[in-house]
């Protein structure tokens, strides 16, 4: 597949990702869930598969928290955790673009 198709994929991914109904309202978490959905359809197959599942179970488990109201989770806290998922994420699977 070429570069121009890779970067095509991730453009219609981030697009779909971004006219979702939820976000986790934590721009770090979006970006994360947008990005790990763009690199499931980079990798396609049962890897982009799986990819795709843990964004779901990832923006489930970050809305969940957003709306239990957990003190400073939106401000203090999600920020860091989203950017050490995208960091993580990175490194296993740096043929994606993060």
């Amino acid at each position: 597949m070429t570069t121009r198709a890779l970067v095509l994929i991730a453009l219609v991914a981030l697009g779909e990702a971004s006219c979702r109904k939820h976000t986790t309202g934590v721009a770090a978490c979006d970006d994360h869930l947008a990005a790990r959905r763009a690199c499931a359809e980079q990798l396609g197959g049962s890897l982009g598969e799986a990819q795709r599942r843990e964004a779901d179970r990832l923006e489930r488990l970050w809305i969940e928290a957003s709306g239990k109201s957990i003190a400073d989770w939106k401000k203090k806290y999600a920020p860091k955790w989203c950017r050490a998922a995208t960091e993580d994420a990175r490194t296993a699977f740096p043929e994606c673009r993060w």
